[in-house]
């Protein structure tokens, strides 16, 4: 299998592993009055903090036990004057790099950055992803090629399982894990909806979700 390599790539394989445990810390909940300080014992979670503690905290409840991940992560696009900076150059984003890969993060392509930025965050996402679980990534052009190529390394070629190519981007990849080539449970986000995906990898959305019913129909697609 073609594996991807960058600058950098060494110091962030196993990076996933060094990153340290937080334990969550409740603060308040809310309900349909708004924010409350008493404990509802609802079982969602909204985290403030680095992504990347946040979903290694998530592993001692949640490992191995999520049916379905969606993650929209920063398109790479060079622009620094967007609602966010989408230059991988943001001062986090850079001492997090000169400490993870040294004195190698001075020299690197945004390209470089952006790959190990995403690489430790994918190897805990895989980690937390049940065994007949799905994970969907919203991307663009920037990135896609690049993406595929860590995702068949983390999560296994074989289990990639549609592209949406059928839209502007951005775009969507779904991988399914073992137990999973016809799944009929993705969707835990919503309200219960009813997908399933056939044995010509096309999908169907039914059920009063977030969004309208809709219908929509995918071929496997390669990058």
């Amino acid at each position: 299998m073609p594996t991807l390599e960058w600058i950098g790539k060494e110091k962030v394989v196993n990076h996933h592993l060094e990153v340290p445990y937080r334990v969550l810390e409740r603060k308040y909940s809310f309900d349909e009055n708004g924010q409350t300080e008493a404990d509802n014992g609802s079982e969602n979670k909204i985290i403030h903090g680095d992504n990347l503690e946040a979903l290694k905290s998530l592993l001692p409840q949640y490992e191995g036990k999520v049916k379905c991940i969606y993650i929209d992560p920063p398109y790479n696009t060079g622009n620094e004057g967007w609602v966010y900076n989408d230059n991988v150059n943001d001062p986090h984003i850079k001492a997090w790099l000169n400490k993870t890969v040294g004195k190698e993060g001075e020299d690197l392509s945004r390209h470089d950055k952006w790959l190990c930025m995403m690489y430790p965050r994918l190897k805990l996402l895989q980690k937390l992803l049940a065994d007949d679980g799905a994970i969907f990534i919203s991307i663009d052009d920037n990135e896609q090629s690049n993406l595929r190529l860590i995702c068949d390394e983390i999560f296994g070629s074989n289990n990639f399982a549609a592209q949406n190519q059928d839209d502007p981007p951005p775009r969507q990849g779904i991988y399914l894990l073992p137990r999973n080539r016809l799944h009929d449970g993705l969707c835990g986000l919503v309200q219960p909806v009813q997908c399933r995906i056939d044995q010509r990898i096309g999908m169907e959305y039914q059920g009063n979700a977030a969004r309208p019913t809709r219908n929509h129909r995918q071929d496997r697609r390669y990058l």
